[in-house]
């Protein structure tokens, strides 16, 4: 129907509005989306699980908040819901302004939405199939 059309193709804009804008400011966006995209694909348990590969990341190997940035906007994302998407934003917009936080909220959910997507479709095509059902069924 249309909710299944009209959310690839959101996903669609939104990644190639994030790619247009990285294509004049490359570096910093780009590597921004491909750092919060790979741990966004690596961390399970939710924000509290995040926040270690978040502080190791983006503190010590890549340097762009202090261990004082850190930690206040940790305190503050507390504060509201979503703490890594969050996160994401302020880091985002901490190195590269507001083009930083939607590519490292880009790179938070574009790699599990398409994930999500493409299982989605893996599942009603195995939902009908006599194999599953029979293993489902005992």
């Amino acid at each position: 129907g249309a909710r299944r059309t009209a959310l690839p193709l959101l996903l669609t804009l939104i990644a190639a509005v994030a790619l247009a804008w990285g294509a004049v400011h490359a570096a910093p966006l780009a590597r921004l989306a491909g750092v919060f995209g790979g741990m966004s694909l690596m961390t399970f348990g939710g924000g509290y699980a995040f926040i270690p590969l978040l502080q190791h990341t983006v503190v010590d190997t890549y340097g762009w908040l202090s261990p004082r940035e850190f930690i206040d906007g940790l305190a503050l994302t507390q504060l509201t819901p979503g703490p890594a998407t969050i996160s994401a934003a302020f880091v985002g917009l901490k190195v590269a302004g507001l083009p930083g936080a939607v590519a490292a909220c880009a790179g938070m959910f574009l790699p599990s939405a398409v994930l999500m997507i493409a299982a989605s479709g893996a599942m009603q095509r195995l939902r009908g199939s006599p194999r599953v059902q029979a293993a489902l069924g005992g």
